[in-house]
C-alpha cells in the first residue's frame, strides 16, 4: 500500500466549508489508521491536491508518531497516536484523506471560543456558509455537512478527543437546519441556558416543513411552508425579518403572505428584527412573548445571568460587524 496524505484540523474545516464547493461527497470511508501517513516533504509534495481548497494557512497534516513530525513553512504536523474510529475520514481520491466534518469540528474545538464553536456547529449543521464581506455575509448551501446526531456519534466513538469537552458543552443546544448566521444567533439566544446568556427555551425546529391547509394554500399559493424557528406543539413561530436580506418589495410581500398563511392555521408568528436581535433589552421583549406562548416560565433574572446575556449579545454584535467586512476566514486559530 502506498503513502496516504491525511489532512485535518483547520485545513479540513476550510475544505468542507469553502474549498470543496460541494464537488466532493462528505460520506466517510473505513480508513481508521495513520500507519501509511505521508510526512516527508517529497512525499507530501507528490500528492495531487487543489492546495487553495484547504485555505490560506499552512496545510494541517496528521501523522501517527513524533518522529514523523517535520519542520516546514507551508505545513503544520499534528501527531495523533490515539485510536481513530472508522468513518472519521473522507477519501477524496489520489491517496488524500480529509478529516470528516464531525472529526475536524472536534479537532478545532479548543481553538475557538464557545460562541464561535456554537456558531460553527450551527453552520456545519445548517444550509449556509459564512462569507464575510461578500453579499450578505453568507451564501446558501443545499446540503448539511453534519447533524447533532453525527457529532454525538463521533464523540461517542472517540470519547477522549481533546476538544470533546468543549463540544459537549455546546452540542445539546445545536439544532440542524439554520439557513443564515442571524437565524443561528436567534437560536443561540433562545436555546442556550441562562448561565450561557440564553433563555433556555425548548429546542425549536429550524426551517422545518409545515404543510398548509387548503385555506392557507389559497393565501400563500404553496403547499409547503418553512418557518425560521418553530415550536410545533405550541404552534409558535419566530421569523427573522431583515431589510438587509429582504430589500426587494416582492420579498417583503412574500414574507407577509407567509405570516398570514401561518396565522390562518392558528400559528402565532413573532417577528424579530436585526435591531431586536442585537439588543438585550429589546430581545427580552421578544423572549417574554415567546415564553408566554410556550407556557415557559422565565426565571427572575440575577445580575450574573444578565451579565451573561450582555456577553452573548456582544458576541452576536461582533459577528454581525465581522460579516460586514472582508475576512478571509472567520474561524481563527488561537495564539
Amino acid at each position: 500500500m502506498g503513502k496516504r496524505l491525511f489532512i485535518g484540523y483547520e485545513s479540513a474545516l476550510y475544505f468542507w466549508l469553502r474549498g470543496s464547493k460541494g464537488l466532493w461527497s462528505s460520506s466517510p470511508c473505513r480508513a481508521a489508521s495513520l500507519s501509511q501517513c505521508a510526512y516527508n516533504a517529497s512525499d507530501v509534495g507528490s500528492f495531487r491536491i487543489p492546495r487553495e481548497a484547504f485555505g490560506p494557512t499552512p496545510l494541517h497534516i496528521m501523522v501517527d508518531a513524533c518522529d514523523k513530525r517535520r519542520a516546514a513553512s507551508d505545513c503544520i504536523f499534528h501527531v495523533w497516536s490515539a485510536p481513530i474510529a472508522q468513518k472519521s475520514f473522507v477519501d477524496i481520491g489520489h491517496g488524500v484523506f480529509v478529516a470528516s466534518p464531525t472529526f475536524c469540528f472536534i479537532q478545532v474545538a479548543n481553538r475557538l471560543s464557545l460562541f464561535n464553536l456554537a456558531e460553527l456547529g450551527y453552520e456545519l449543521c445548517g444550509t449556509y456558509l459564512r462569507t464575510p464581506g461578500i453579499g450578505n455575509g453568507f451564501a446558501q448551501r443545499a446540503y448539511l455537512l453534519a447533524t447533532p446526531q453525527s457529532i454525538n456519534w463521533q464523540l461517542h466513538k472517540m470519547p477522549h478527543m481533546a476538544g470533546g469537552i468543549a463540544v459537549k458543552r455546546v452540542i445539546p443546544y445545536i439544532v440542524q437546519g439554520s439557513a443564515s448566521p442571524a437565524e443561528t444567533d436567534m437560536a443561540l439566544k433562545n436555546h442556550l441556558p441562562p448561565r450561557m446568556g440564553g433563555y433556555g427555551f425548548p429546542l425549536a425546529e429550524l426551517n422545518a416543513l409545515v404543510r398548509p391547509t387548503d385555506e392557507a394554500v389559497s393565501i400563500v399559493g404553496k403547499r409547503k411552508l418553512y418557518p425560521d424557528a418553530l415550536w410545533r406543539n405550541q404552534k409558535t413561530c419566530l421569523e427573522y425579518d431583515s431589510s438587509l436580506h429582504h430589500e426587494r418589495r416582492e420579498d417583503r410581500v412574500r414574507d407577509s403572505i407567509k405570516r398570514n398563511a401561518l396565522g390562518c392555521m392558528g400559528y402565532t408568528v413573532i417577528t424579530v428584527t436585526p435591531t431586536q436581535l442585537k439588543s438585550v433589552e429589546q430581545y427580552h421583549g421578544v423572549a417574554v412573548e415567546v415564553a408566554r406562548h410556550l407556557g415557559f416560565r422565565i426565571r427572575t433574572t440575577s445580575q450574573s445571568t444578565l451579565n451573561k446575556r450582555f456577553e452573548l449579545n456582544e458576541e452576536i454584535k461582533r459577528r454581525m460587524a465581522e460579516d460586514a467586512k472582508p475576512i478571509e476566514w472567520p474561524y481563527y486559530e488561537s495564539d
